[in-house]
């Protein structure tokens, strides 16, 4: 039995005071829970296992999106499929190490389970491979796991120290930017960096931490934001947004994305140095640009319209002309009949 089968805890920030090594279970679609791999973390590190609720810290969970199924490789690996919802059959199925425990598929009201985790200890005998993803756990940074798609077209997020992750959000270092709070944070940032956090996003701690005091940090739900910035998809901005020098427009630059922390601080030295070009998008209230030109044409159109039926003076054909002289004007025969 391990020693900390007993302390699965519902996993809140307040938590984080008390622990520095956490295995985190989001609860988040898609993702099966694979038990083998956790008891053989555990054995190396000493971790406390918590799960989260990505329905109620959704501020956390955003940068989470719909990942595909994902499995272990184990020699006898067992795996639930559709997620643990209580802390009872979070401890039944890590005791039934030897009999697979397979319910049914998940879906958004039903969800599976995530898994990252934070330790000190050198994972890098643990890097294997299933399917289609490769699983690496990197020496230097060993309270990172790294999940990439072999033809390279996804990639999980290098999260980082779990507890200092936590305690930023929650002292409110990196606020979530929505529409509704849009004009409060930037008032209050006149220079500020923002993740586009989506499926395609790749971006490092390494920037965080160089920049996050320079640059205040704050993130954006990429799937949410398409229609706020009109026609600029996010998807071409796979790694970090920089909004500089907000009145009413602002500059997004970097149309393609970071790639690398080394990219990242390439392209954040070329904004202070003024190298980089910027693209600006009009803001006018509530509605960004691909609004305010639907609804420009839209009035052009209902303009046009109006104009073509009231105010148009009607066109006369020669024909219509000639016809309507002849009305107009008697014929000189018939003048000359009545005197006679």
């Amino acid at each position: 039995m391990l020693p900390l089968l007993n302390q699965i805890i519902q996993f809140t920030p307040d938590t984080l005071q008390d622990k520095d090594n956490y295995l985190l279970a989001y609860i988040y679609p898609t993702t099966p829970f694979i038990m083998n791999e956790l008891l053989a973390l555990q054995q190396v590190a000493n971790f406390t296992v918590a799960t989260i609720n990505c329905q109620i810290f959704t501020d956390f969970c955003a940068n989470i999106t719909d990942y595909p199924t994902i499995q272990y490789t184990s020699n006898n690996y067992s795996y639930i499929h559709a997620g643990i919802k209580s802390k009872n059959q979070m401890l039944q199925f890590v005791q039934q190490k030897n009999q697979p425990i397979i319910t049914n598929r998940c879906n958004k009201f039903d969800p599976c389970f995530t898994i990252f985790y934070s330790a000190e200890t050198d994972l890098n005998q643990y890097n294997f491979a299933r399917g289609n993803y490769n699983f690496q756990f990197q020496e230097s940074d060993s309270e990172f796991v790294k999940v990439t798609h072999q033809d390279h077209t996804k990639s999980f997020y290098s999260i980082g120290n779990v507890k200092d992750l936590f305690s930023q959000f929650k002292n409110g270092i990196f606020p979530e930017l929505r529409m509704d709070n849009f004009q409060q944070i930037m008032s209050n940032n006149r220079n500020i960096t923002i993740l586009a956090l989506d499926e395609n996003s790749n971006f490092t701690d390494e920037f965080l931490q160089n920049y996050q005091e320079s640059l205040p940090i704050c993130y954006i739900n990429a799937s949410q934001w398409k229609g706020f910035l009109g026609n600029f998809d996010l998807q071409d901005y796979p790694g970090v947004v920089v909004i500089l020098n907000l009145d009413s427009q602002v500059q997004v630059f970097r149309k393609g994305g970071i790639k690398s922390s080394s990219e990242a601080l390439q392209f954040v030295q070329n904004v202070q140095s003024g190298l980089e070009i910027a693209i600006e998008i009009k803001i006018r209230g509530k509605y960004g640009l691909m609004e305010v030109f639907v609804f420009g044409m839209f009035f052009l159109i209902v303009a046009f319209s109006v104009w073509f039926v009231c105010c148009r003076k009607p066109e006369i054909d020669d024909d219509e002309e000639d016809e309507q002289t002849q009305v107009s004007q008697p014929k000189q025969t018939d003048v000359g009949k009545k005197k006679d």
